[in-house]
This record gives C-alpha cells, sequence and structure tokens, in this order.
C-alpha cells in the first residue's frame, strides 16, 4: 500500500510541477507583455469612441499595422531583458511555489530526494515511514494561481487610467461597443450606426452639350437602381452624402471632399461608362449604371446640290441678264448632333486658289437638328465665275468636326456690260491665280487707261486705276515683301470698286454716277455696322452702336432718294418718266419698311434676322444701283399695272362685302339655315383684311362706276325695316342684280388688263342671277345656297386674279427686271429674293404660288409678322403672326423692365423672363 500511495503522489507530484511551471512561465512573461497590452487597450479605447472608423481605410489600416508593430517590437524587447535561471535552481523554485500554494511545512519535497544519514534496519524502517507521512501529505499539492502583481510593474498607475478610458468608451458606445471594437480591429468593415445617410447626386453634363443636370434616385436602404443613365463624354458626377459617421466610398476616380463633421461630397468624371456604387456608415447607398456616350463629329451634308441662286432673264442682245441682280451662291445645307451644332461654315475653293474662302453660316442658337440655305455674295471675289469646290465643316462645343462630303459648283459672277469694267475684272482674276506676274498686271492695267471710255473722260475714275497699278506693281519691290500680301488685298479691293463704277458710268450720267456710288457707299456702311453688332454680341446692344446704326440707316436712306431721284431726272431728259412715291413703293416689301424692320431687329438684339433682312435689301438696292433710263419706263408700266391691280382686288373685296350682307339677310330669314354655318365668318370677323385691301382703304366705290346707284342696299338686320319680307325681297334681289353686273364688269376690266378672264368671277356672276331669281320667288333657302356658292366662287376668283397678277408681274419682270423696288408683282415691293435670298440660314425657299395661303389667296404668313398690319393686298390671318405677337411681348418687358423703380422682386422677376429673349 506504502508503494502504490508514492506512485500516486508521484503522479501528482508531476502534474503540480508542469502547473507551477507554466505558471511562472506566465509570471515571467507578464512584466514583458504589459507595454503591448497597454498599447493594444489604448487601441481599443480609441476604437470604442470611434476615432480610427473616422479615418480613410488607407489610413485606419495603416494605423492597425502601427499598433501591432509597436507592440512586437515591445514583447521583443521584453522577452529579450527576461532573466534565464539554471536548471536546479529553476526547480527548487517550482518546489518551493508547490509547497508554498499547498500549505507544507519543512520543505516535505526536499524529503522525497534526501537519503538517511546512517544506515541500519532500525533506521530504513524508519525513513520509510517518513517518506510515507510525507507522500500521504502530497496527495493535495497545488501549483496555485500566476502572481502578476500591476501594481508592482506599473509604478506609475498606467493601467488604471487605461481602465477609465475603456469604461468611458464602452459607455459612449453603448450597444455598439461589439461593433466598434470589429470595425475598429478591421478596416474598412461597415458598421451601421443610426439612421441611414440622406444622399443627393446629380449628373452634370459638359457645356458643349447643352444638356440640363440629370438628378439621380437615391435609396439609402441599399437599393439598386437598375435603369441605364445615358450622358455625354466628360460630364461630372457629384454625390452629397449627409448624416455619415465615416467618410463614405464612391467607386472610380475623382475627388472627395468634407464639408462638415458628418457631410462629405465626391466628384468623378465619366469619361467611360461604369457602375458606382456609394457606401457610408454601414449602408450599401445606391448604385448607378452610367451609358457614356463618346464625343463625336456633327453629321453635316447637303439637302441638294450647291447651285448659284440668281433670277433667269434675257438682255435684248441675248446676254443673261441674271448677272444684273446679285450674284449669290445657294448652299442649302443640314446640320444635325445629339448635343447641338456651334458652328457651321462653307469652305469654297475655286479651281487654282492657293487659299479657301471660308463663309461663316449663322445658326439659330445651337441647334440639334436644322437645315437650311445660305445664300453669301462673292461677286467681290476676283476667281468669282471659276468652277470651285465646296465643303460645309461644322463644329460642336467639344471641337468635334465633322465635313460634309465635296460638292462641285461654278461659282456665280457679276456679269459686267461695260467692255471695260469686264477687262479690269480679267485682270483681277489674273492677279489672284499669279501674284508672281503683278509687274505685268501692272503694265495691263495702265494700258486700260489709255482706251476710250470712261476712264478716259472721268479724271477719279482714272487716278483710282493708276492707285491701283502702283499698289500692284509695289507688291515686288524687294522692300516690299512683307507687306506684298496687305498691299495685294488692297489692290484687289480698289479694282473691284472701279469695275463697279466703271459700269456705274454706262448708260448713266454724271450725277446718276454719282448717286450709284453714294448709295454703294452707304450699303456697305450699313452691312459694315450689322457685322460689327453681331460681332459684339449683347454689348453691340449699347445706345451707342444703336445711335450709330440709325445714323447709317438714315445715310442709306437719303442715298436711296438721291439715287431715285437722279434716275428720275435721267429719264425725264431722255422723254421717259418714273413715278415717284415718297415711300419707294407702296407694297409690304418696299425699302422704307424693310430698313424699319432691320432697325428694329438690330435694337432688339435679333442680329441674324437683320443681316438676312439687310441682304434682301442690298439685293434690291443693287438693281436700283443698275437701273438704267430704259429700265425706269419699264417700271413706270409696272406700277400703272401694280395700281390698276390694287383697284381691282378693291373692287373684288366691296363686292365680297356687299355679297355677304346679302346672305346674311337670307339666312336670318331661313327658319332652317344651313348647318354648316356662314363660310364668311372669318371675313366678318376680320374687317380690313380681305383680298385686294389697299393701304388706306379702297380707291372709290367701284360699284358706282360700274352699276350705278347702289343706295338701295340689303337690310342690315330683319325687322329693321317696316316693310314686309316680300318688299325686303324685292330690294335684296334688286341689289343681287346690282353686284351680279358689278361682278361681270370686274370680270371683263381685269381681262383687258392682265389678258385672261377668271372662270370663277364668271360662276360667282351665274350664282347671284339664280340668288336674284330664288328672291324673287320667295325661297329664302335657296338664295341662301346660292349666295353661298357665290361668296365661294368670289373667294376662288379672288385667287385666280392674284395667280394671274403674279404670273404677269413674272413676265414683266423677266422683261424688265423689276429694277425699282416697290413696282413688283401684285404692286408689292419688286426686288428682294424671297426664296433663296437672306444670310444663310433661312430655312425654305418662300411660299410658291397657292401654298400657305387660306381659301382667299392671304398667306398664313407662319407668325412671321414681317409685313406689319397695313399690308392690304397680302392681309394675314387673325392669330398667325406669331412673331409680331412674342416682339410685342418681349417690347412690353423690357419696358416694364426699364423701370428701375419697381420692387427688386418683381425686376428679378422680368429679368429672368427676358433671358430667352437674350439668347
Amino acid at each position: 500500500m506504502s508503494d502504490a500511495l508514492g506512485l500516486i503522489a508521484a503522479d501528482r507530484l508531476a502534474l503540480s510541477r508542469r502547473r507551477a511551471a507554466r505558471v511562472a512561465r506566465i509570471e515571467r512573461l507578464w512584466p514583458a507583455l504589459l507595454p503591448s497590452l497597454f498599447v493594444f487597450g489604448l487601441y481599443l479605447a480609441a476604437s470604442l469612441f470611434g476615432w480610427p472608423q473616422a479615418l480613410p481605410d488607407w489610413l485606419h489600416a495603416l494605423l492597425l499595422g502601427a499598433v501591432g508593430l509597436v507592440m512586437v517590437w515591445l514583447c521583443r524587447r521584453a522577452l529579450r531583458r527576461l532573466p534565464v535561471p539554471p536548471a536546479p535552481l529553476a526547480a527548487r523554485l517550482l518546489d518551493a511555489r508547490i509547497e508554498q500554494a499547498s500549505g507544507l511545512r519543512h520543505q516535505p519535497l526536499a524529503t522525497l530526494a534526501d537519503r538517511p544519514v546512517v544506515s541500519g534496519p532500525g533506521a530504513e524502517a524508519l525513513w520509510r515511514a517518513h517518506q510515507g507521512r510525507v507522500a500521504a501529505a502530497l496527495s493535495q499539492t497545488r501549483a496555485g494561481w500566476p502572481r502578476l502583481g500591476l501594481a508592482r510593474h506599473d509604478p506609475w498607475r498606467l493601467s488604471l487610467l487605461l481602465a477609465i478610458a475603456l469604461l468611458a468608451g464602452a459607455v459612449v458606445a453603448g450597444s455598439r461597443a461589439p461593433g466598434r471594437i470589429v470595425s475598429g480591429l478591421w478596416p474598412g468593415y461597415q458598421n451601421r450606426e443610426g439612421p441611414p445617410p440622406h444622399v443627393q447626386a446629380w449628373i452634370t453634363s459638359p457645356e458643349y452639350s447643352g444638356v440640363a443636370p440629370v438628378f439621380l434616385a437615391t435609396d439609402a436602404s441599399g437599393g439598386v437602381g437598375q435603369t441605364t443613365i445615358r450622358v455625354p463624354q466628360g460630364a461630372v458626377l457629384t454625390a452629397t452624402v449627409t448624416g455619415a459617421s465615416r467618410p463614405p466610398s464612391l467607386g472610380g476616380d475623382g475627388r472627395d471632399r468634407r464639408l462638415g463633421p458628418q457631410s462629405w461630397t465626391m466628384t468623378r468624371r465619366l469619361e467611360s461608362s461604369t457602375v458606382l456604387r456609394l457606401s457610408a456608415g454601414g449602408y450599401d447607398l445606391p448604385r448607378w449604371h452610367i451609358e457614356v456616350v463618346p464625343r463625336s463629329a456633327p453629321q453635316v451634308g447637303w439637302t441638294e446640290p450647291p447651285t448659284p441662286a440668281m433670277t433667269s432673264g434675257k438682255e435684248d442682245d441675248g446676254s443673261d441678264r441674271s448677272t444684273r441682280d446679285q450674284p449669290l451662291l445657294r448652299l442649302p445645307w443640314h446640320v444635325s448632333h445629339p448635343y447641338g451644332v456651334a458652328s457651321l461654315e462653307a469652305r469654297i475653293t475655286p479651281e487654282g486658289a492657293r487659299m479657301p474662302i471660308v463663309v461663316p453660316i449663322p445658326l439659330p442658337g445651337r441647334p440639334r437638328d436644322a437645315k437650311g440655305v445660305a445664300t453669301p455674295d462673292l461677286a467681290a471675289d476676283p476667281l468669282a465665275g471659276s468652277a470651285a469646290s465646296v465643303v460645309l465643316r461644322a463644329a460642336d462645343g467639344s471641337g468635334e468636326v465633322g465635313e460634309s462630303p465635296v460638292a462641285r459648283v461654278r461659282l456665280p459672277a457679276h456679269a459686267f456690260r461695260n467692255p471695260l469694267a469686264r477687262a479690269i475684272q480679267a485682270q483681277r482674276r489674273r492677279l489672284a491665280l499669279h501674284p508672281e506676274r503683278a509687274r505685268a498686271i501692272a503694265a495691263d492695267l495702265l494700258t486700260l487707261g489709255e482706251a476710250p471710255g470712261a476712264l478716259q473722260t472721268q479724271t477719279d475714275l482714272y487716278l483710282e486705276l493708276v492707285t491701283a497699278a502702283a499698289l500692284v506693281g509695289g507688291t515686288m519691290a524687294p522692300d516690299h515683301r512683307s507687306e506684298a500680301a496687305a498691299m495685294l488685298a488692297e489692290a484687289q479691293g480698289r479694282l473691284w470698286q472701279l469695275a463697279l463704277s466703271v459700269e456705274d458710268a454706262l448708260g448713266n450720267d454724271r450725277a446718276a454716277r454719282a448717286a450709284s456710288m453714294e448709295l454703294r457707299a452707304a450699303q456697305d456702311s450699313v452691312r459694315e455696322q450689322m457685322r460689327r453688332m453681331r460681332e459684339l454680341g449683347p454689348q453691340g446692344q449699347n445706345d451707342r452702336e444703336q445711335g450709330e446704326l440709325r445714323r447709317r440707316v438714315e445715310t442709306l436712306n437719303q442715298a436711296i432718294r438721291r439715287r431715285m431721284q437722279a434716275l428720275a431726272d435721267q429719264a425725264r431728259r431722255q422723254g421717259n418718266a418714273i413715278p415717284m412715291d415718297p415711300a419707294m413703293g407702296g407694297g409690304g416689301l418696299d425699302l422704307q419698311k424693310m430698313m424699319q424692320q432691320m432697325q428694329r431687329d438690330a435694337a432688339e438684339g435679333r442680329t441674324d434676322q437683320a443681316m438676312r433682312e439687310l441682304k434682301q435689301m442690298q439685293s434690291m438696292l443693287d438693281r436700283m444701283r443698275a437701273a438704267t433710263p430704259r429700265d425706269a419706263a419699264a417700271a413706270a408700266q409696272q406700277a400703272q399695272a401694280a395700281a390698276e391691280a390694287r383697284e381691282q382686288m378693291a373692287g373684288l373685296k366691296d363686292i365680297i362685302g356687299r355679297q355677304t350682307a346679302l346672305l346674311d339677310a337670307s339666312q336670318k330669314r331661313d327658319p332652317h339655315p344651313d348647318p354648316t354655318g356662314n363660310p364668311t365668318a372669318a371675313w366678318r370677323d376680320a374687317p380690313g383684311e380681305m383680298p385686294g385691301d389697299a393701304p388706306g382703304g379702297m380707291p372709290g366705290d367701284v360699284l358706282s362706276d360700274t352699276a350705278g346707284d347702289t343706295s338701295a342696299g340689303p337690310p342690315s338686320a330683319p325687322g329693321s325695316s317696316p316693310a314686309a319680307p316680300d318688299v325686303a325681297r324685292r330690294d335684296e334681289a334688286q341689289a343681287q342684280h346690282t353686284l351680279q353686273r358689278a361682278t361681270d364688269e370686274l370680270a371683263q376690266e381685269f381681262k383687258a388688263f392682265q389678258g385672261k378672264l377668271p372662270q370663277k368671277l364668271t360662276d360667282a356672276g351665274e350664282a347671284m342671277q339664280r340668288a336674284r331669281a330664288a328672291l324673287r320667288q320667295g325661297d329664302d333657302a335657296a338664295a341662301s345656297a346660292a349666295q353661298t356658292e357665290a361668296l365661294k366662287d368670289l373667294g376662288d376668283g379672288g385667287q385666280q386674279m392674284r395667280q394671274t397678277m403674279s404670273e404677269n408681274s413674272s413676265r414683266a419682270e423677266s422683261g424688265s427686271g423689276g429694277i425699282i423696288p416697290g413696282f413688283g408683282p401684285d404692286g408689292q415691293g419688286g426686288g428682294g429674293d424671297q426664296g433663296d435670298g437672306g444670310d444663310g440660314s433661312d430655312g425654305g425657299q418662300g411660299s410658291a404660288d397657292g401654298q400657305d395661303r387660306d381659301a382667299l389667296g392671304r398667306p398664313l404668313n407662319q407668325g412671321s409678322g414681317r409685313h406689319g398690319d397695313d399690308d392690304a393686298t397680302s392681309p394675314v390671318l387673325p392669330g398667325a403672326d406669331a412673331g409680331a405677337r412674342s416682339r410685342a411681348l418681349e417690347e412690353e418687358l423690357r419696358r416694364r423692365d426699364s423701370d428701375r423703380q419697381r420692387p427688386p422682386a418683381e425686376l428679378d422677376y422680368l429679368d429672368r423672363l427676358l433671358r430667352p429673349f437674350a439668347r
């Protein structure tokens, strides 16, 4: 039993010694681990307060790594300094710990290893008995707990401060403490704390696109937006996050900026399609699918091949009369771009030219899809008349440029009638093609000065020729090489003006030629001021520029009058006559009205429209400037025909008005009126807007001249006369007979002047005859139907009259050219290309005969509002003049905005309303 007890005690002792060794190891390592544990405790306290998590993820990770390195370094440093006792001493120390922990006295463990001092049977028995008692006592040995002695190793009591910090952090974190500890030890871990952050996001498109900002859908609960957002390349996404406990995360490269304690803004430039995901505060915020539309060049092309834009016709000598009109090149264009076209130009390269001619084409703002017709005037170019290649170049706001296919065209040229002017133009062409032959060209120019003609008889023209020849020859001088290009350009300009002056001298006396030159100078002056105002933009609308424009327009007006007077004097001396109208024509497109409209458009900032009107007016002035006495005689005939046409149209209006009154009386007596109503209601609602309404009212009562007394007209209303219905019908039948005779007379007069009988007027007379018979029989229903038919035929007859007058006027202009403005077809200003004229952004060709008109031939006008209310030969339907209403609205807004005494809120509102008009 003693041996078994010894084995048990030995096993127990061995176990206790192993445990004691572990405890001793812990006690030895504890002082070495204390610095590292203190650093780690500080980091945990900071995590409970959320300080590391507030850092960017990369800085958070860097801090965590630094803490770990410090802890490792402190441990290694302390472990290296630990003493290592010898093995016997270490064993004795372990036994002493066991004895102390087990409460054993007198070092019983040492007894196990001792030997008796004396030997003998008695001594051996006594020793074994002693060892047995010791073994029995060792059955309850313990290793004990480690004695860390924190106070002994922390004399500064830093552990107490650490405990306070951890306790405070735990109190602040509360239930979020575990999540904060995890997020502090795991950089990038999104710990959801508090409510979801508030997100606002939008995409700002680049300026070239003209697209408004796009506000993005946000779902703070982590929803995913599946809609693909299309944006132009270069757009910028901006996201603002408010209420996030730590910096948000957004994919892509960009800039993040802190706005406040819990507010951030992030920007990302979008150059390619991507998916951006936003997260903050432990929440997965929206995810946006963005498709980036790459930059692309505008699409530009021709709607039809370019052609010269001149009126056709032949001179008496068989030459092309179109050269007497303004030679224009017609360029029908079409551009498109998803985000708008910023600029458009035509590059025209004549054969043999060293540099292309660049013609800017104005666009209405930045259109995404637009088409029009540019009509540049290239007559002054020395290579006019040459075959040329034309390319359209369109650019968007980002600088991307698209080109059209190359088109071939022969440039229109001013064909001079004077041989000397043609010779000067030929030298200009030689100089443009071969500037190296400048000396020979200068000699040829001086030779032209010796030829009989205007250069011999008029000193000023000869001096101009000599000056131009000197400039041409001087370009080859060695000391003028640097100025050669400028000298050549000046010489070309002088030679062009000289050719025009020589041409003006043909068939004109000195006074007429001087008036023509003055008119040309005034034209150039107005055109230059208009170009300057357009280039200045909003600054070109100040009082100074407007006053200068008014002064130049007034000078042009005076030059026009002097030219007309000189032409009339010259025609009078040659036995011809030309009618002089102070307003220079009675039509809506006469020069006076065009100048007034041009001034209004320029004053209100519509410089492109003003330039188009100026160009149209210049075409008319060029014909006036080139007019001869023969043209004056033709103009007189056109004026007479126009006056007759206005008188006849006025007579037709009078007939329509009286026939309408008869129809009213018949319909009011008819117990079963036509459910379609009176077809003339619109005519009565718009008095003064009948076909043929002449300016200032009718020239006289046509009925009085053709049908005798018409005072016995129909009653103004039923029951207004005490006469019985039969008496009223008899009076109306008599009035109907008078109108029938007046209609027949008008048709015959029109045939006598225009050579063609309007068939619809004949039909109207027959309908009136049936209405008269029905009235005599007391059949108001039949009379009403016949009168309605008569009114319809009168309207159609008015259209036929206008068509015939237009055809006759066109034939007259083919012979005379419509030289004098104001005496064109139907008495409306002659000249002025209606379709292809303009500055270059005209979108159409004008209205063909019968197109864009109502049943009476009145133009719908499409809201242009160009002719004013007194254009009686071309009345406008009520409500169609949208352009005039828009201008009136703008003028009223500007009038109110000019009163700076109004309340600031009202002035700010007016300024916002005026912004669209300033574009």
